[in-house]
């Protein structure tokens, strides 16, 4: 015997929707953590390459005026301003950004230096202030000056780094103009002499921005101090700055200075790095580890020529995987994506419920229909047989034979009546409708005519009111007023009255009963209603098929009763 196949319930359904979306989830965050990584390490390689190229390329230009000595020490005024380190993760279907760099990222550092054959570290990016001072057009002096504290070691110039270097933030930065510096040419560096620090403070979210009016409201001035050091060194000329800002040949321009900032990274990040890996008999090398979960460090070198004489040019980097900014964008994305993913899965199980709703449904009903039928045949031929079995054994009167025969008659009538009425009301909604304009009264008018006989039997008057044209499929839009008009004249008390209200709207079968009876299961197939129903014989399938035939042409069946009057609407 084949066993019945167990029903998918909503409860088995939601688990399964859940431990799914759970895994995709788990998926996602692994596969977009492990993206991040990849992205943080593809950027960060790209600026080292990147940096090696940009350092080679300054020292052949310099090669060309400068000595060994004048290039090292140009070098270290400009590797801090070209060692550039920035990670930009961008959001999807935005334009925000996720930045890791060394100035607003806690664990994000970046160093680069020219070493020697001995090991010794002869130019570097540490932290300065640095300027560019251009003397004359093409002038030998141009390039950038460093005011370096390691380097000058004055107290006027520790002082203006304590006042002014680190108090920088993402939103606060400092503007500098100089009337005046102190000027160091054989070491490019430089000392502020007279001029203004002016702290702007900048509340724009990013870079980015469409009304450039809206933009500059949000950039405000939150102090100026004026800047006065004075020192007594011959190892510094004092210069005087022209005031013109923009590009010109002409000679009265100058000394002009521009680019003022704080570039580079600390000494201390830089004496971590150990160039105790670098070795002579190897042009390049690198190496890369984990200081601690998620910071990592990575390192390389190359050997460059300055001046046919060998030197190291290293550069690397700390990055950390685990940077606040990238683990809030992570749980970020991950979020939105559970989210999609749970709201997806919830849809996917509604719409499967729903499914199986209708087959469970359909399958109960077929069944119900099935066992309905099986039921009510029995009497029909249970009568059959019993009259056959009275024929069969003789004994009677013509007047008993010819009864019997049509008892029989008409239980085999009324078997296939309920058969092909089953049969009817099964295969509703199986076919494709071709929908016609009708008249809804003049489809009433021809079905009460068919029971006349059994109206003027009974007494019944039958009345129709106003008028309706619906658009349907002519068979079973007749298959749906025969039904009601059916039930209407067999139900209908002696004396009784049946009406066909219609309007643009709904249509109507009323007709009157002698009290009021349960209409909560009257379109279910085989149910006859209860009391003075009970007693009509009848297939109760009649409301079914009415009800399914106002479904397949989009119309809705409602019924209700009242002591006096069963009604049967039909809403367009």
């Amino acid at each position: 015997m084949k066993k019945k196949k167990k029903r998918v319930t909503l409860a088995s359904l939601l688990v399964k929707a859940l431990c799914a979306s759970a895994v995709l989830i788990f998926i996602f965050t692994s596969g977009f953590r492990n993206y991040l990584n990849y992205e943080i390490n593809r950027q960060s390689d790209e600026y080292v390459f990147g940096n090696f190229e940009n350092y080679t390329g300054q020292i052949d230009r310099l090669e060309i005026d400068y000595s060994e000595e004048e290039i090292l020490k140009r070098m270290n005024a400009q590797l801090p301003v070209y060692s550039v380190f920035e990670i930009d993760i961008y959001e999807p279907f935005t334009s925000n950004v996720v930045i890791i760099n060394p100035l607003y990222s806690e664990n994000c550092h970046f160093a680069a230096a020219i070493i020697d054959e001995n090991k010794n570290i002869v130019a570097t990016n540490e932290k300065s202030f640095v300027s560019k001072i251009s003397f004359g057009k093409n002038h030998k002096d141009n390039g950038f000056y460093s005011c370096n504290r390691e380097l000058i070691n004055l107290p006027e110039v520790d002082k203006f780094y304590d006042e002014y270097l680190n108090k920088e933030s993402l939103n606060l930065y400092y503007e500098y103009d100089f009337d005046s510096v102190y000027v160091n040419r054989e070491n490019f560096t430089f000392i502020p002499h007279k001029g203004t620090a002016t702290l702007i403070k900048d509340e724009n979210e990013g870079p980015f921005y469409d009304d450039e009016e809206e933009y500059d409201s949000k950039i405000s001035v939150v102090k100026t101090d004026d800047i006065d050091i004075t020192i007594d060194s011959d190892e510094y000329e004092l210069i005087e700055l022209s005031k013109f800002k923009g590009i010109s040949d002409d000679e009265s321009t100058y000394p002009r200075q521009s680019i003022f900032g704080y570039y580079g990274e600390e000494k201390e990040i830089i004496d971590s790095f150990d160039f105790t890996f670098i070795s002579k008999t190897a042009g390049s090398g690198s190496k890369a580890w984990e200081i601690e979960d998620g910071v990592e460090q990575y390192k390389r070198y190359e050997r460059v020529y300055i001046n046919k004489k060998p030197y190291y040019l290293f550069v690397g980097y700390i990055v950390d995987k685990n940077d606040k900014d990238v683990v809030n964008f992570h749980i970020k994305w991950s979020i939105i994506f559970g989210v999609f993913v749970l709201f997806a899965a919830m849809l996917l199980v509604w719409f499967e419920n729903t499914k199986n709703k209708a087959k469970y449904a359909m399958e109960d009903y077929q069944r119900d229909l099935t066992n309905n039928l099986a039921h009510d045949i029995k009497t029909p031929l249970m009568a059959i047989g019993g009259y056959t079995e009275n024929i069969m054994e003789g004994n009677l009167t013509e007047k008993e034979r010819e009864d019997y025969l049509s008892h029989i008659l008409e239980n085999v009538s009324f078997a296939d009546n309920l058969v092909n009425r089953t049969l009817q009301l099964n295969k509703m909604g199986e076919t494709k409708l071709n929908k016609e304009k009708i008249k809804a009264e003049e489809i009433f008018e021809k079905a009460i005519q068919k029971y006349a006989p059994m109206l003027d039997e009974k007494n019944i008057k039958y009345t129709v009111n106003g008028s309706c044209e619906v658009k349907a499929e002519p068979v079973s839009f007749e298959a749906l007023v025969e039904n009601l008009v059916s039930n209407a004249v067999k139900y209908t008390q002696e004396n009784g009255e049946i009406k066909g209200i219609f309007n643009s709207k709904s249509f109507a079968v009323t007709n009157t009963v002698a009290e009021k009876i349960d209409t909560k299961d009257l379109k279910t197939p085989f149910v006859r209603g209860d009391k003075s129903r009970s007693n009509v014989k009848g297939s109760g399938l009649g409301l079914s098929i009415a009800d399914k035939s106002a479904i397949s042409n989009n119309m809705k069946l409602k019924i209700s009763c009242s002591d006096k009057e069963f009604k049967a609407e039909v809403k367009i």
